[in-house]
């Protein structure tokens, strides 16, 4: 116990020792410039007012006794002495300016100990309990206080290892503070750099300064990535107005990063870590992480957070698409047939590569356009179950809500989740778009509202999305007469179902009335000029007369039937006035 006393009398000789010099000018660093550190000082400002050699070199000896002890150079302990005693004496932590005024030196003059006092919070002997925008707090540590009490060398405490997530976590708190004004933008890179050296060992922070050169755009990225976790919905994003705004303290310095990254020159979406969600003002822009910085980040957790949603569900298996026979015409099957072969995994694995060969979009586009009932939907799941692939179908009216700006989010998280399941599965599914007559129309005015602002907006996307697709999209549509001219190019394929062709109609009645003879199939189809839908509606009827009255029904029963499937104007008497 004499010993801690004897060092905490040393303490408190150096307190002495500073206090019976002038307060402004002690200069107790200057005077043992010689015999301690050498510190670059000017020695004619120097006011040496020790009141006898033996204070001096009692302070002297003090302070060789307590840089052993704390492993530390003489510069180092006397930072360490004059926060301990400040803490000591105000019961509170000292900063740079409290360190300054008990050695007696101005802020300038501090500035080559930076270095000692940056080790004594890397050794773990001092620690920062508060940041400001210019002077930060500090108090010693609970190691260094053990070892003066227990007067045992000093023995850091085993660092605690942080993960990635903590670590991300912790450049956010820094951006928070920037953004309560306690410190300047260049302070929050300065503090960003100094945790990555601090935790080099992170393969997260590694892999992240391979790709990103600048301290900024990896500052902006671990913020993503820490608004990615705490809130993990299923389109998580960071606002973009909002999160410059914290970490940019200048409104020009805000506004160059927001410009280059609306105009996608940015580092974060050039390397494909982040993707800008579609917006209409910079004031809704939102950034995500895409599949590629989920993966960098998330490394071996990323399963835990791919959340099981409505797309999973709508991605149908091959072996889960019903068997159908479906007739077209000759020409129309021959069309099929050649699609058909082309999405063969092997022949579309060959194509994607002689396209990219080629400096050409790598997806292959479809759009099955005609009349409604003649079998599109039908041929696209035909075309998925044949070639073994899964199909995306997609639900546009889903993807539509009320929320301004929520519809571009929502219909872009389709084609983020379209890719990843093309990485998951063996083959490439079909995305498809059954009935997107809105979204291949032609372009609306502005003016007319906001609804076909949005319209428009999901066009836009739409587009972009195919000429950047590596994957099968199929598109059907009714209104092929209404297409967008900007669609055109885009649809590699375009086929049009038109109503079948007698022989068509006939093998349709035969498979779907196995007990219908070739006769009567014969004058349904040449009679009524129906598609594959109007006579499904046909069967069912037939299947409700057999389960109420147990009979098939008569040929007669059957035509009358196909007379009125069609919503004809039946010629009649007209209500209202006529003309004479």
């Amino acid at each position: 116990m004499k010993k801690a006393t004897d060092n905490f009398n040393a303490i408190s000789t150096f307190t002495d020792v500073a206090r019976m010099l002038d307060n402004s000018h002690s200069e107790i660093l200057g005077l043992y410039n010689e015999s301690i550190a050498k510190i670059p000082f000017d020695s004619k400002s120097f006011k040496h007012k020790l009141t006898s050699p033996e204070k001096n070199q009692e302070l002297q000896d003090n302070v060789q006794k307590l840089s052993k002890l704390l492993k530390a150079t003489p510069e180092e302990t006397i930072i360490f002495v004059a926060i301990y005693a400040y803490q000591l004496v105000h019961d509170s932590a000292a900063d740079t300016r409290d360190i300054t005024r008990f050695i007696g030196i101005n802020e300038l003059d501090f500035l080559p100990l930076k270095s000692s006092l940056q080790s004594l919070l890397k050794k773990g002997q001092i620690r920062m309990v508060e940041r400001h925008r210019r002077y930060d707090e500090y108090k010693i540590s609970k190691a260094a206080e053990n070892a003066l009490l227990n007067n045992k060398p000093f023995k850091a405490e085993k660092a605690v290892k942080i993960d990635r997530y903590k670590f991300c976590e912790r450049i956010s708190d820094f951006i928070e503070m920037r953004s309560n004004d306690e410190m300047e933008t260049r302070d929050l890179f300065k503090l960003a750099q100094e945790e990555e050296e601090n935790n080099s060992q992170l393969k997260f922070v590694k892999e992240v300064n391979k790709i990103l050169s600048s301290v900024e755009d990896r500052t902006l990225f671990y913020e993503i990535c820490d608004d990615y976790v705490r809130d993990n919905r299923r389109r998580a994003a960071s606002g973009l107005d909002c999160t410059l705004s914290d970490i940019y303290d200048s409104c020009r310095g805000r506004l160059n990063v927001a410009k280059s990254i609306m105009a996608k020159e940015h580092a974060l979406l050039i390397n494909d870590l982040v993707e800008l969600l579609p917006s209409t003002f910079f004031g809704d822009a939102c950034l995500t992480l895409t599949d590629k910085g989920k993966a960098l980040f998330l490394e071996k957790d990323l399963e835990l957070f791919n959340i099981k949603g409505k797309s999973d569900k709508r991605l149908i298996a091959p072996d889960k698409i019903p068997d159908r026979k479906l007739f077209f015409s000759e020409e129309l099957g021959k069309e099929l047939n050649f699609v058909r072969e082309s999405l063969m995994d092997d022949n579309f694995k060959n194509l994607q590569q002689r396209l990219a060969d080629n400096s050409l979009p790598k997806g292959v586009t479809l759009l099955f356009h005609g009349l409604p009932g003649t079998g599109k939907t039908a041929a696209a799941d035909m075309l998925a179950k044949a070639t073994g692939r899964s199909v995306y179908h997609v639900d546009i009216a889903a993807s539509k809500t009320c929320w301004f700006g929520e519809s571009e989010k929502l219909f872009k998280q389709i084609f983020t989740d379209y890719r990843k399941m093309c990485e998951k599965e063996e083959k490439k599914p079909i995305l498809l778009f059954n009935e997107a007559d809105a979204l291949f129309s032609k372009r609306k005015d502005v003016n007319s509202g906001s609804c076909a602002q949005t319209e428009n907006a999901l066009q836009n996307i739409l587009l972009e999305e195919m000429e950047n697709l590596d994957g099968i999209l199929i598109a059907t549509t009714n209104l092929s007469f209404n297409l967008d001219s900007a669609f055109d190019r885009r649809f590699l394929f375009k086929l049009y179902f038109g109503q079948p062709d007698t022989e068509a109609k006939k093998a349709i009645w035969k498979s779907k009335l196995s007990w219908l003879s070739d006769e009567d199939a014969d004058k349904l189809a040449y009679r009524y000029n129906l598609s594959g839908g109007e006579i499904d509606n046909i069967v069912r009827k037939t299947l409700m007369e057999e389960v109420l009255n147990g009979q098939r029904p008569t040929l007669a029963t059957l035509e009358s039937w196909c007379k009125g499937e069609k919503l004809e104007q039946k010629k009649g008497r007209t209500i209202g006035f006529t003309k004479n």
